[in-house]
């Protein structure tokens, strides 16, 4: 199956989940977050600032479905860890195998919306919550608060170390254009420019 195959299906398999997905996003972010109260934020937002981060939502998840890839069994990624779905890193207490695309995308909204509120923990909002939340889900915890002492360093986080040897990556270098991108805009960003 060619790249260009595989982008078009999992664009497909996006859309076909697109209103479950933000529905089950809208919930489990509420879920995860606890109490939020949305009036409350939606006051504090103009709505067309709740469109930028909606539109920007919805194209950090596909930007890490097409980056990721759908690995439906265990599998170690190229840094050592061991991941399933669209970048799952799977825990020691949970048994996940065969997943569908419906279910790796659950779950990749599931730990996106866990970065969010760490990312929010941090103090960040808006388009700099979304890139810091993506840095969260990509980078081992330690890179990324070097990285975020100064963003203008991300593009030197470039890659992963596997036993003590660095391999550069073209698909984290996109990456991390696409957050210091985001992390420095206030507008819907055009996703397919990092593809």
């Amino acid at each position: 199956m060619t790249k260009i195959e595989k982008i078009l299906i999992q664009i497909l398999v996006f859309l076909d989940c697109i209103v479950c997905g933000i529905v089950c996003g809208m919930f489990l972010c509420m879920y995860i977050n606890g109490n939020q109260n949305i009036k409350e934020y939606k006051t504090q937002q103009t709505t067309q600032n709740i469109e930028v981060y909606n539109a920007n939502y919805n194209s950090m998840i596909l930007y890490m479905m097409y980056s990721e890839g759908l690995v439906q069994k265990p599998d170690k990624c190229p840094a050592g860890q061991i991941t399933i779905g669209f970048g799952h890193q799977i825990k020691k207490n949970e048994n996940l195998f065969n997943l569908n695309y419906r279910e790796a995308f659950e779950l990749l909204q599931v730990d996106y919306c866990k970065r969010l509120e760490e990312a929010e923990n941090l103090g960040y909002d808006g388009n700099q919550k979304l890139a810091v939340a993506h840095l969260l889900f990509s980078t081992r915890r330690e890179s990324v608060d070097k990285i975020l002492k100064n963003m203008n360093y991300i593009l030197h986080y470039d890659g992963y170390y596997r036993y003590g040897e660095f391999h550069a990556s073209d698909n984290i270098r996109k990456g991390r254009v696409l957050e210091k991108d985001l992390f420095f805009s206030n507008e819907v960003i055009n996703i397919y420019k990092y593809l």
